[in-house]
């Protein structure tokens, strides 16, 4: 593939690539109009927008390692490692939990953050496949909530573990696993808005009569809510689970 560019009058450079990607960064330096396409041996003409799907492979590697750099900025602002959650209700219940526990020196010792979602996660993750994870000033934990089905791993000074589930507690999405069937219980007799509720089936598979249990889940436009109710109402044994995530931020220390 060639393509010349004329950067001033009479001036005209021809080169030949193999690289979709460099023909990408030539349309961001110069626009579409600042340099010509040419396909051999055909002499067809072509544009960088023929290279659509590269592109945007391209913009999201881009972003990952904004991510990355962003990260970095972090990292080398404070010395203290890096907690990564799912969301801003997880900090709001960690941080109560901590007072509530007597934790709140190991929240001191690390820097929490909001990592919008375990997608989120995922990438920042993937963005430290590389040997720049084994030279980070400090740890990062990524912290996922019981129900992603994460595997715990290392990569250098990049964590991945998941908040155990707690298989006696009725809620079994999301860092609300961690609250108690008493307190469930009384939530649904007192505050009835913020637990959904799926009642006891029964239904036959291939022959054989299953009993499928009840149900609970925390309706998605209460969660806030929730939230604040339990931050302002909750007590020490309601949080007693959420050791396990004082735990394993003990253990990154």
């Amino acid at each position: 593939m060639t393509f010349r560019s004329q950067i001033q009058a009479k001036v005209q450079f021809v080169l030949t690539t193999h690289s979709p990607l460099f023909l990408l960064g030539m349309r961001e330096k110069f626009g579409e109009d600042g340099f010509q396409i040419v396909s051999l041996p055909t002499g067809s003409r072509l544009s960088a927008m023929d290279f659509s799907e590269l592109s945007a492979a391209y913009d999201a590697f881009r972003k990952t390692d904004q991510h990355r750099q962003e990260i970095q900025k972090i990292l080398l602002e404070n010395a203290r490692p890096i907690v990564f959650v799912e969301g801003d209700y997880d900090i709001r219940y960690i941080n109560k939990a901590a007072k509530l526990r007597g934790k709140e020196d190991v929240l001191s010792a690390v820097q929490l953050k909001d990592g919008s979602g375990y997608g989120n996660l995922d990438k920042i993750w993937r963005s430290y496949d590389t040997s720049m994870a084994e030279v980070l000033p400090q740890r990062v934990l990524l912290l996922y909530d019981c129900d992603t089905q994460k595997a715990a791993a290392d990569r250098g000074m990049v964590l991945k573990r998941v908040i155990p589930s707690v298989a006696e507690n009725p809620i079994a999405i999301g860092i609300e696993n961690l609250f108690p069937r008493q307190l469930i219980d009384k939530l649904v007799a007192t505050q009835e808005q913020f637990i959904d509720t799926i009642d006891p089936v029964q239904k036959r598979v291939r022959g054989k009569l299953l009993n499928i249990p009840a149900q609970l889940m925390v309706n998605k436009d209460e969660k806030g809510n929730m939230c604040n109710w339990l931050c302002e109402n909750g007590t020490s044994d309601d949080f007693q689970k959420f050791d396990h995530i004082f735990d394993l931020i003990e253990q990154i220390l």
